[in-house]
């Protein structure tokens, strides 16, 4: 048995204090990151926060606000290839071809 006396740390032993800062307004703070995908080579700069597939949250409707903030929402599996159609046509973002070739259900699991 290998005994691990290294020291631990809980909450009551570290501190955060702010940075110094040039900004004049929390308004003026950035989060969105650029991620790039490997095998397709895109770029997508966003919010890396995602919006629930639950039922109810993971809605187009839903995707269209959270994209108003560069932030992404997975869709409910139950959404049929109709539905990803429809919303493709009213345009949920600027990367509509994206949606275009959605493929259709080939099984029950869809």
């Amino acid at each position: 048995m290998r005994i691990n006396t290294e020291p631990k740390l809980n909450f009551e032993d570290v501190l955060l204090q702010p940075k110094r800062s040039t900004l004049s307004s929390r308004r003026d703070v950035d989060m969105t990151r650029k991620f790039t995908f490997r095998n397709s080579g895109k770029v997508m700069d966003f919010l890396p926060i995602f919006a629930s597939n639950m039922d109810g949250v993971g809605t187009f409707s839903m995707a269209k606000e959270m994209q108003k903030h560069k932030m992404m929402t997975v869709i409910t599996k139950t959404t049929t290839p109709e539905q990803w159609q429809a919303a493709a046509g009213t345009g949920l973002g600027k990367h509509e071809e994206s949606f275009r070739n959605v493929p259709r259900c080939q099984d029950d699991y869809c």
